[in-house]
């Protein structure tokens, strides 16, 4: 397994514990598509009319915490 797979496991079986402490959800439990890309790393496709729209929905949602894909760049000190 890559280092960064292993990575990704460990950090989604952490969080997924402290989801289910904190909010008595497990998500190994439920059929979630969107759960399950989050916290057990499984890809999905949503290609149903109902779920077309996921995408768009979770990067706009990602953008708000600055979560995206690339590099790094640390942000400019305030004036």
């Amino acid at each position: 397994m890559p280092r960064e797979e292993g990575v990704s496991r460990l950090i989604s079986v952490g969080l997924n514990y402290f989801v289910h402490q904190h909010h008595g959800r497990d998500y190994y439990l439920e059929e979630d598509p969107v759960a399950d890309l989050f916290f057990l790393g499984v890809s999905a496709t949503f290609d149903t009319f109902e779920a077309r729209e996921y995408p768009n929905a979770i990067q706009l949602w990602l953008n708000r915490f600055f979560i995206a894909e690339g590099a790094f760049s640390k942000p400019a000190a305030p004036d």
